[in-house]
């Protein structure tokens, strides 16, 4: 059976309308069409599905973003009457790159904030200071109740740097 009929038949879930599957596998296609087109690599950026994918692309994403916003609205809502426990904890990913996760966790939910490639910092209790200060400001000052850290010793630092601006939060290492 053809895949696309395959599709039809399936029942359309919640993340596939929030993400639009039908726009990702056009763009795929246009993707496919410049790298089959030209032959790899040379022609690459003459190539006209290579320049007519960055419209679609651009246009795509400013969409996305805005529809993602717009669901977390409501968790975001609940952040003032509520409070926010901001929890950042490290990590190295798959290619060994030293990670840091920024996360607010809410009655509403838990909301993915960033997560920082520091391989190339210097990871000290001033830069980590820096770094929650950028999330609480991100978050709203007053909305956050609580952070939580993994307990390694620069967050422990970190923390004395935090509180002296910032002395009303509850820390959880």
């Amino acid at each position: 059976m053809h895949q696309s009929s395959l599709l039809k038949k399936r029942k359309v879930g919640p993340l596939e309308k929030i993400f639009n599957l039908e726009n990702r596998d056009n763009l795929k296609a246009l993707i496919a069409r410049m790298f089959y087109s030209s032959e790899l690599p040379f022609n690459l950026a003459r190539n006209p599905y290579y320049v007519n994918s960055y419209p679609f692309v651009a246009n795509h994403m400013l969409n996305e973003k805005t529809q993602v916003e717009r669901l977390l609205k409501p968790i975001k809502s609940t952040w003032n009457a509520k409070g926010v426990s901001i929890v950042s904890n490290g990590w190295k990913n798959i290619q060994r790159r030293h990670l840091i996760n920024f996360m607010a966790i809410s009655e509403g939910g838990p909301i993915f904030l960033k997560a920082i490639n520091v391989s190339d910092e210097i990871k000290n209790k001033h830069y980590m200071a820096n770094k929650m200060i950028e999330v609480i400001k991100e978050v709203g000052e007053q909305n956050v109740v609580q952070i939580i850290t993994d307990n390694a010793h620069v967050c422990k630092g970190a923390r004395m740097i935090v509180e002296i601006s910032f002395p009303k939060f509850f820390w959880t290492s």
